[in-house]
């Protein structure tokens, strides 16, 4: 189901979760504790449409006004100059109080509530439920959405769910697949190795394997490399991808080994998996398989694979970036990626590799001179984001309070071409507060070509007595997040 197949689409849903011959559901929306957000603004298709969507939005403006206490009327007189609107558009105010309940419905059933379990008597009965949201696993507060699902008096025994914000580009649904060889829920959570998601429910319980299928609890008690490696050959990509997995946690698969399972996999979750499993070494077969998988034909794929580029830094993915940045059919998850990696590395040698690859021949655009200084201009833009704050904070030219906040955006976004700087500062700065922050931020990033050089530094500053000893405790941490990975 897809949230614009019906506005509102709440009933549609939960009618679709209370089936008892549905055993496993995956709901991929955004959430609060007490919310799973389902539906937006209906598509306004015409006239009569866009005139009461004015009118509505204005009137619960003014009407939220007036709960709050504020002066509704001068709001009222303030909304009518600005969007040009007629008095009687709005009507009589304070509201009648059937508009203010059609109003309050009308916003209470784009989305599902806590209360909507006890309102519309929900009962979901679907065994395994996978929520991939926000907040909506949030056990610690006095309720949540997944203690609803498994406090109802519906068959459903376990959720998988969020207790805060959820990455966007997590793979939420690693090793899904196991359930069906009656692998049990908690596995899944267990491999999947996702901070934010838990467990709400029963993790031990499992469907009856389908036929044909391994049997996943016993394989993970043996866990015999002789037993995996078979497993490679399996006709089941779920099977493959934890093969893969035990594997490599053994130190069994070489990155030669993995490069040629990504190359040879059809399926995306194999190769996805190898791709995961490469960048615990990143070596040269990593900055190939990251190249070719940044074209790859499954998106998730292709996602990760840009988001490698980013947390790896090495000069060698800048074609494959670039090549990224000119397409024109390049999804917006991955644009954003994309958007988010070119911060990372040298705008000198990104305009460099785009002057080359944009002025081929065989790149062909209407209105192309055009499109070329856009493009570029956005390319130095995105590059120049956070390379101008770190000069300023090794130059000590920023404020105590730009400092903080510059090193606390290194954890996401890292040029990667300062790090050497960096680690200068790190060591010579004589603060120990920015010490720990940046200690702290560059330990985050266990993949970056750099990671070899962090380590040491961090090895080093862990063993210097003249230092705090709370800089040499989080120098100790960011060594081991990095060389015991």
């Amino acid at each position: 189901m897809d949230h614009t197949d019906h506005n509102p689409v709440k009933e549609h849903l939960m009618n679709e979760m209370m089936r008892t011959d549905l055993d496993l559901a995956i709901l991929h929306h955004h959430g609060y504790f007490d919310t799973e957000y389902l539906n937006g603004t209906a598509p306004i298709r015409t006239v009569r449409e866009a005139k009461e969507f004015i009118i509505r939005n204005v009137r619960m403006h003014v009407e939220e006004a007036r709960e709050r206490g504020r002066n509704y009327d001068s709001l009222r007189v303030v909304l009518e100059k600005r969007f040009d609107l007629p008095s009687t558009w709005l009507g009589d105010t304070p509201l009648a109080d059937s508009l203010r309940i059609a109003d309050s419905t009308l916003v209470a059933n784009e989305d599902l509530h806590l209360e909507d379990f006890k309102i519309f008597g929900y009962r979901p009965n679907v065994p395994v439920v996978v929520i991939d949201a926000c907040f909506c696993g949030s056990f610690h507060q006095d309720d949540c959405i997944a203690n609803e699902y498994i406090f109802q008096p519906g068959s459903t025994v376990a959720v998988i769910a969020n207790t805060v914000n959820a990455l966007q580009d997590k793979w939420y649904d690693r090793f899904i697949g196991l359930t069906a060889q009656g692998g049990c829920v908690g596995d899944v959570v267990r491999f999947s190795n996702l901070l934010e998601s838990h467990v709400i429910g029963d993790p031990t319980f499992r469907f009856a394997p389908v036929p044909g299928s391994v049997d996943v609890d016993g394989l993970l008690l043996q866990n015999k490399a002789s037993s995996w490696k078979k497993l490679l050959k399996s006709p089941l990509p779920d099977v493959q991808s934890l093969a893969i997995e035990q594997l490599r946690r053994a130190g069994a698969l070489s990155s030669a080994d993995l490069l040629r399972i990504y190359r040879e996999s059809p399926y995306g979750v194999v190769r996805l998996e190898a791709l995961m499993a490469l960048s615990a070494t990143p070596d040269n077969h990593f900055i190939t398989a990251v190249t070719e998988a940044s074209q790859d034909a499954y998106e998730l794929v292709q996602r990760q694979a840009i988001r490698f580029i980013a947390k790896n830094g090495d000069r060698r993915l800048i074609p494959a970036l670039i090549r990224l940045s000119i397409a024109n059919n390049t999804s917006d998850r991955c644009n954003f990626n994309v958007m988010t990696a070119l911060a990372c590395f040298p705008k000198e040698d990104l305009l460099a590799e785009f002057d080359r690859q944009f002025d081929a021949p065989s790149v062909q655009y209407l209105d192309k001179n055009n499109l070329r200084g856009k493009i570029r201009n956005t390319i130095a833009h995105s590059a120049d984001r956070l390379t101008t704050d770190i000069d300023k904070v090794v130059k000590g030219e920023a404020s105590e309070k730009d400092r903080t906040f510059t090193i606390r955006a290194l954890r996401n976004t890292l040029p990667h071409h300062k790090v050497p700087e960096l680690l200068v500062y790190l060591q010579d700065c004589g603060d120990g507060n920015t010490q720990i922050l940046l200690l702290e931020a560059l330990g985050w990033h266990t993949v970056s070509c750099h990671a070899a050089d962090i380590a040491a530094t961090a090895l080093k500053m862990s063993e210097d007595a003249s230092l705090p000893n709370t800089v040499r405790q989080e120098a100790l941490k960011t060594y081991r997040r990095i060389h015991e990975k």
